[in-house]
């Protein structure tokens, strides 16, 4: 069984949603101010750079990662890990043991970009939050599934 998830984001006054399932290839941007979605493909550079779990995916599978401690995050247990490059720390994540996935992560080739999960729902959950409405413009349809 794979993951799904939804990280519903503000950028410049602007609401969005990113859907993001492991058992497809496609990402999903929700604009709900405009009506508007647009498709993109899972391993897209411009999506793995919008995308930080994507992105530290990426980071990990090209450099490795290191242990370096443990912390609680949103209440739960979590190891915590770099990615470095040549000395140099390029991203620090907090992974939960219990949900295999990671629940924060600092971005450090940024200006210390930090990402963090909250309102973790746990085991079944609404299929709604992971559809487009039907009343959406699909935008961009060379990425359309």
């Amino acid at each position: 069984m794979g993951w799904k998830y939804r990280m519903d984001v503000s950028q410049e006054d602007e609401r969005m949603s990113l859907i993001v399932d492991s058992e497809s290839d496609w990402s999903w941007l929700l604009m709900p101010e405009k009506r508007m979605c647009s498709y993109f493909r899972r391993d897209d550079p411009e999506n793995i750079s919008s995308d930080p779990f994507l992105g530290l995916r990426f980071l990990e599978s090209k450099h490795g990662k290191n242990l370096v401690g443990r912390a609680d995050v949103s209440g739960y247990e979590c190891d915590e890990y770099q990615i470095m490059e040549s000395g140099r720390a390029l991203m620090t994540f907090w992974e939960s043991k219990d949900l295999g996935f990671p629940l924060k992560l600092v971005e450090h080739l940024t200006l210390e970009t930090v990402t963090e999960l909250s309102d973790i729902i746990e085991g079944e959950i609404d299929d709604t939050l992971f559809a487009i409405p039907d009343d959406y413009t699909i935008l961009g349809q060379r990425w359309q599934p």
